[in-house]
């Protein structure tokens, strides 16, 4: 699936049911902390936790139980270090991953007892860049350094849920898979974290 059929599916998942009053739509940020697992990420990624902020859009639609929520993010991974030897020669690698994500999740507000939940999915384009330098070192001390940076562009998919803990607070928890890399492993990302409405 390339990148213009992937922004089409954007475009109609984020436009479904566009509301008819302005007052039907509200601004927010958000804030997540996660898990980073699969694909490269478990070499590329580092050990330390992702972090990812951003901002969203919350378009109630369908008598208030549909909510269409259009958002930008962008994800910070911590630095991996990698080292080998192999006979008198050296090597380290260090490596930086970061994306940015932008898609929509249509969610499905509950009634009743469980009025505060909310659950869907969502549809994404994801730019993966990976800054990478290696090191590569003799018995002499010569050293040859090599530093570059490779980025994709890929589609994801997402589930998320929430719940509404006051008219400005939400708390998310998500769960989002998307390739990178010129093998196109697929990386898993798990975050839980706040959205703050104004």
């Amino acid at each position: 699936m390339n990148a213009k059929v992937v922004a089409g599916l954007l475009g109609a998942w984020a436009g479904l049911c566009l509301p008819a009053q302005a007052q039907d739509i509200g601004y927010g940020v958000q804030a997540s902390v996660g898990l980073a697992k699969g694909g490269d990420l478990h070499v590329t990624a580092g050990s330390g936790l992702p972090l990812a902020i951003g901002a969203q859009a919350d378009i109630l639609v369908h008598r208030d139980q549909l909510l269409v929520k259009p958002r930008i993010e962008a994800w910070f991974f911590s630095q991996a270090h990698q080292s080998s030897t192999d006979g008198a020669m050296s090597q380290q690698i260090d490596t930086k991953v970061q994306a940015q994500m932008a898609g929509a999740d249509v969610l499905y507000r509950f009634t009743g007892n469980a009025g505060k939940l909310a659950a869907g999915a969502g549809l994404y384009l994801v730019r993966w860049s990976v800054d990478s330098t290696d090191r590569m070192g003799d018995a002499a001390g010569d050293t040859l350094q090599q530093s570059g940076t490779s980025s994709w562009v890929r589609p994801g998919f997402g589930l998320i849920g929430t719940w509404t803990h006051s008219r400005h607070l939400d708390f998310e928890a998500r769960w989002i898979t998307s390739n990178e890399g010129y093998q196109k492993l697929q990386n898993n990302l798990f975050l839980g974290g706040v959205a703050w409405r104004f």
